[in-house]
């Protein structure tokens, strides 16, 4: 029974999990507002200037952005945003302003963008445009790519979309053809420890539930 449970996968995220929780502590979540960037007219498909281009503007803050065109779009929808002016849509392949494909939101150290972080907490807020009934998503992932929670939201008006669970590495955003989003809050990252520290804290982990159950199996005999 112990060999089921204490497999080096789960070892591993169990060990993550504390380190997260641990250098997280009880600091206050990031937002971003994005309205300090230059913003583009919000009409689909113009191309997206440069300066309205987003991808890692916010690296310091431990966050990038990418859409087909690998950039997300920063577009000035005045007050119809929950804090106005600006909000965020996607990018085409061939760079134009889009609202119908995914946007990508990924979490890396704000010392270093190549290194990958996590965090614990995401959330994001629709525009104010009531358009429609479409439906927004976000899908959390962690460092290998699999899901760890979603949430799917009414579009109108100004709906939030939150996930959480340890080791959030990437969000993706799916809204509908008319959806901009603003506002992205998240729990401050935390830099994922290189494999050999997982494998150290797996192996102290293992060597712990090991001493345990020898410790009862003697006091059960005793």
């Amino acid at each position: 029974m112990i060999r089921q449970l204490c497999t080096p996968r789960s070892l591993a995220a169990a060990s993550l999990a504390l380190v997260i929780g641990l250098s997280a502590g009880s600091a206050q979540a990031v937002t971003i507002s994005f309205d300090d960037l230059p913003a583009t007219s919000t009409v689909a498909g113009l191309p997206v200037p440069g300066p309205s281009q987003l991808t890692n503007q916010y690296a310091s803050q431990g966050v990038l952005f990418s859409s087909l065109g690998g950039f997300a779009s920063v577009v000035n929808f005045g007050p119809n945003t929950p804090s106005s002016p600006n909000a965020i849509a996607a990018s085409t392949t061939e760079g134009l302003l889009t609202y119908a494909v995914p946007i990508e939101i990924a979490f890396v150290s704000p010392g270093n963008p190549l290194l990958p972080a996590v965090t614990d907490f995401v959330s994001i807020r629709g525009d104010l445009f009531i358009i429609g009934l479409g439906t927004n998503t976000m899908l959390a992932l962690d460092i290998n790519g699999d899901p760890i929670d979603f949430d799917i939201q009414i579009e109108p008006p100004a709906s939030i979309l939150s996930v959480t669970g340890f080791g959030i590495h990437k969000v993706i955003l799916i809204g509908s053809t008319t959806t901009a989003f603003d506002d992205l809050s998240f729990n401050p990252v935390v830099v994922v420890p290189e494999p050999s520290s997982i494998a150290l804290a797996a192996l102290a982990a293992a060597t712990l539930g090991v001493v345990v159950v020898r410790s009862r199996k003697t006091w059960v005999k005793s």
